[in-house]
Parts: C-alpha cells; structure tokens; sequence
C-alpha cells in the first residue's frame, strides 16, 4: 500500500529533528541501505551505515553556525511510483531557538521506499534553491 501524506509528513519532520540534533545514528536510520545522494557534483553511493554515519557527522554544527535551532519540511509534492516506492519534493525551512524564520530555505527531492514499518529515504537529490 502507497504511504500516505500523514507519514510521509511525520517522517520527515523526524528525520529534521535527527538532522539539527546531529544525531548521526538516528539520521542513519531515516535510510534505506543501500543509498544514493545525487548532486551537481556527482553521486555518492552509500552501502552500508557506517558510510552513512560517516556522511553525517558534523551536520548539526554546520546548522548550529547558521543559527538555526529546527529544519521544518514542508512536503511540497508527492507521486506514488509503485506500491512500495514514493517520490517527493521537499523544502526545508531553517527556524531560529525563538521560532522566527531564518530565511535558510533547502529544497530536495526524496525516493521514499514503504518497509512495512514506515518509510525510509532509499534516494535523495539535492536541488537548486
């Protein structure tokens, strides 16, 4: 069965919450394995959840320099591709500790793939703002 925008939105308001914290396990967990993170710079293959820790550590200082304190993902756009695969762009709204905007925006398209307990990103593209 197709996921539904409930849990396509609560998912992703969790793996933000895992990304500002820098909680590099629990952003590890948000993937499926093996992963892939396209950019303009090319592709990075991710194969196991070490290179997926890897990957992410340092992210929250990166973000905490920035000021901001949350990233809110506002679920732009969702396609079903099959039962157990959904596509979906993603903006990314930086928010300060007193709830003001940052006017840090990212903008990503996420292959969510339904594992039978939720969804997990199998695929991310980082696009232009």
């Amino acid at each position: 069965m197709p996921l539904d925008m409930i849990s396509i939105e609560t998912f992703m308001q969790h793996y933000g919450k895992a990304l500002v914290t820098g909680d590099a396990s629990e952003i590890s967990a948000c993937f499926a394995i093996p992963a892939l993170v396209l950019h303009d710079g090319g592709a990075n293959a991710v194969r196991n959840r070490n290179e997926m820790v890897a990957a992410f550590r340092g992210i929250a200082e990166g973000y905490r320099r920035q000021g901001l304190s949350q990233m809110l993902a506002t679920v732009n756009r969702a396609a079903v591709i099959s039962a157990e695969l959904t596509e979906i762009d993603v903006t990314w709204a930086g928010i300060r500790v007193d709830g003001s905007a940052t006017g840090h925006r990212e903008q990503y398209r996420y292959l969510l793939r339904d594992t039978g307990n939720g969804p997990m990103i199998q695929v991310v593209i980082n696009l232009p703002s």
